[in-house]
């Protein structure tokens, strides 16, 4: 097995500002101090929040990513992933630049990280040729045999398609994704 790559877990105010759904670039410029000062105390008090998932992210973060390696049966290209961590958004979670949107529940954000590094994991000219549905699949089934290893809480998960992952009806434990996809 290749090297495991190290993962840090980074709060961004820069990139929180212009992920935030308010943020309105001509009214920052105008009123620049005010602006800033406002987002700051948001930030801080965003940096608070989200102290549980930091702690449980420093925790699960190795063995999230032996597991998904062993799952998957592919190695992992690089040897460092950022995983930015933003609330003030509406926007989805995407895994380029790894990025998850915040939230309260822990098994939650657990999970959302684990289907977000499992997009990194499998190679992206796979999944690209495979298509959206498929992909999602791949991803799903991964991220769930993942999740009940570490006794996370599925019901939790902001992405409920597991049902269709299990329409694959392949048992990672037997043999990882990479070996069903040499057929």
């Amino acid at each position: 097995m290749s090297m495991l790559p190290k993962l840090e877990l980074k709060l961004s105010s820069s990139y929180n500002l212009i992920l935030n759904d308010e943020f309105n670039y001509p009214k920052f410029l105008k009123d620049y101090n005010s602006e800033v000062d406002k987002f700051n105390k948001k930030f801080e008090k965003f940096k608070i929040e989200t102290k549980a998932f930091q702690k449980a992210f420093k925790k699960y973060q190795k063995v999230i990513i032996k597991l998904i390696q062993k799952y998957s049966g592919f190695s992992w290209k690089g040897q460092y992933i950022p995983v930015y961590l933003v609330k003030m958004t509406k926007k989805p979670s995407i895994s380029d630049p790894l990025t998850l949107k915040f939230k309260e529940n822990i098994d939650s954000m657990l999970i959302l990280l684990i289907h977000e590094l499992t997009h990194v994991n499998i190679p992206y000219k796979l999944q690209l040729d495979a298509g959206q549905k498929v992909q999602e699949q791949w991803v799903n089934l991964i991220t769930r045999y993942t999740a009940i290893e570490l006794g996370l809480d599925l019901s939790r998960a902001s992405m409920l398609n597991f049902n269709e992952a299990l329409e694959l009806n392949w048992n990672l434990k037997n043999k990882p994704l990479k070996l069903f996809l040499k057929k």
